[in-house]
């Protein structure tokens, strides 16, 4: 799973990736 989750990462450029990122952040601050 691990594996696959990075290939996933890697399949997008810089931008989506930060704005995964930024996203599961603000899902985590709003708990």
């Amino acid at each position: 799973l691990a594996a696959d989750s990075h290939f996933d990462l890697f399949r997008f450029s810089d931008a989506p990736i930060m704005e995964r990122l930024g996203f599961m952040r603000s899902e985590i601050d709003g708990s």
